[in-house]
């Protein structure tokens, strides 16, 4: 098992969603080898795709040079060459040193492919997972390498990293992964014991949970709600706009699974109000639309914060 991140030159990213799109172009741009595996060929050439035109946009090109285009571009060129895209588990795990799994949060589906890999990968690779809101011990037995195994969650649109281990994780796995962040420029904080959600999501769950009771309840419209925020805290965005930025499918996946454990009827009414917007295909940053309409989403306008939901475009769904 790898000590030293200098071990670690091949990274296989299985999941080729937004985060999972994320973490590979920022594995190849440091240099690393990053694979990116999907089930769907769809969604790969999709994340091969988005992950190409990615490294050609700041900061992936021109600011890790700063100089001129000719060498912007030669980065981008070169980060692009250390990535492969793969539909055969075969061939993205043959000679992996690090499994990163950034799958939809199902219990069952990560399970699958962690016994899928374990079977693949060999007996370095180190397994992760980026789990939102699960705890590394739910998937454990699935590994076959528990010693070897941890969550090791990224922040979309962030260069913070969370690692948290189970109770059997190898003290020497948490400094591979604490190397692993520092190498592709990221901040990793470690957590001392197991929590649902990590830290991050821990706080923000509370946040999304309290607008969405106050949506769901009809006490104010998500804008209103977002426009609070907003204006008491002087953050960028309002908790709904973060909701667009986790991805609105999996805020429903989270609050259901909440509702589940839970008994909640909150917890259930909150799922509902979720899921009007994604039956209609309103599932966030990812596809454009969702509580916002992107690249230009109302909160980011200056009227905002001084005019009617109505003035500026944005409502319910129809």
């Amino acid at each position: 098992m790898y000590a030293d991140v200098n071990g670690v030159q091949k990274v296989l990213v299985a999941g080729g969603g937004a985060i999972g799109r994320q973490i590979a172009v920022s594995v190849a741009r440091c240099g690393l080898d990053a694979t990116v595996y999907d089930v769907d060929p769809q969604a790969l050439r999709a994340a091969e795709v988005a992950c190409r035109s990615h490294v050609d946009e700041p900061p992936y090109a021109s600011s890790a040079i700063g100089t001129s285009d000719l060498a912007a571009q030669a980065v981008a060129t070169q980060t692009v060459g250390t990535m492969r895209f793969t539909d055969q588990p075969e061939v993205a795990g043959l000679d992996a040193d690090l499994l990163i799994e950034a799958i939809p949060e199902k219990i069952g589906l990560k399970r699958q492919v962690f016994q899928q890999f374990s079977q693949i990968c060999p007996a370095h690779t180190i397994f992760t997972t980026n789990t939102s809101v699960l705890m590394p011990s739910m998937f454990v037995a699935a590994t076959g390498r528990p010693s070897q195994f941890a969550a090791l969650h990224f922040i979309m649109d962030s260069d913070l990293i969370e690692i948290m281990p189970h109770s059997g994780t190898d003290p020497a796995t948490i400094t591979a992964l604490q190397k692993f962040a520092e190498r592709i420029g990221h901040l990793a904080i470690t957590c001392r014991k197991e929590q649902p959600g990590h830290l991050v999501n821990t706080m923000l769950i509370s946040l999304n949970d309290a607008a969405l009771t106050l949506a769901a309840n009809g006490v104010a419209s998500y804008e209103e709600i977002d426009r609070a925020w907003i204006m008491a805290t002087h953050v960028d965005r309002g908790p709904f706009g973060l909701l667009d930025l986790v991805g609105l499918d999996t805020a429903l996946e989270v609050t259901n699974y909440a509702a589940g454990v839970t008994g909640s009827k909150q917890k259930r009414k909150n799922a509902q109000f979720l899921q009007q917007f994604v039956d209609q295909g309103r599932l966030g940053m990812k596809n454009g639309v969702g509580f916002y309409s992107y690249p230009n989403p109302a909160y980011q306008d200056p009227r905002f914060l001084t005019q009617t939901q109505s003035a500026i475009g944005e409502g319910v769904p129809q």
